[in-house]
């Protein structure tokens, strides 16, 4: 099994593009996220350390797009008095790992789904930011978030992300192809949609 996560940028036209492509094998276990923007040559690979940041131009996270811990973080076990987020809906089970450099994440998840609806990552003992599902999207549509918030601590910084579409198919086949033809297809779907 593996799994193959694309982001792509449509808009404002001055980043038309731009995407981020996070190929993963949890079996090798690999990870491999490339990212390009107009301004660039040729894509670049993202290297470990840099995995653990954000993208460019927004504060979500490698991380939080991933559909497996990266390769690099170790489960160990939950500090009983540490959780990402209080008073968050639902029953959750709270996962920690540790990574390079004195990283820690912490997640909450859903176990019936096994979705994360929270991630925090600190260094060191300070928390560097926050990920979290603000509403949960329904059955139909995979539980695909429906508003997500991110916030950096040490800046006060925080953005919301809004889904304005439903969660629509793409077929694996296009998952084969290079970014550029996915994301034609992913347009052409949208397109097809909005008529």
């Amino acid at each position: 099994m593996s799994a193959v996560t694309a982001l792509f940028v449509l808009k404002p036209d001055v980043l038309f593009g731009t995407y981020v492509w996070i190929d993963e094998d949890p079996d090798l276990p690999a990870c491999r996220i490339h990212t390009y923007l107009p301004t660039m040559r040729k894509p670049i690979q993202v290297v470990d350390r840099l995995a653990f940041d954000c993208l460019p131009l927004t504060d979500i996270g490698y991380l939080d797009l991933m559909a497996w811990p990266h390769p690099a973080l170790r489960l160990v076990p939950a500090d009983p008095g540490v959780s990402p987020v209080s008073g968050t809906p639902g029953r959750t089970v709270t996962r920690c790992y540790t990574g390079p450099a004195g990283l820690r994440v912490n997640e909450l998840l859903t176990p019936r789904q096994g979705l994360v609806v929270c991630r925090t990552v600190h260094h060191g003992d300070q928390e560097v930011r926050r990920w979290e599902v603000v509403e949960q999207g329904s059955a139909e549509e995979d539980w695909l978030p429906r508003r997500l918030s991110v916030a950096r601590l040490q800046s006060g910084h925080r953005t919301d992300f809004i889904r304005t579409s439903p969660a629509l198919p793409i077929s694996h086949e296009a998952f084969d192809a290079e970014p550029q033809s996915l994301r034609d297809t992913v347009e052409q779907r949208l397109h097809t949609w909005q008529e």
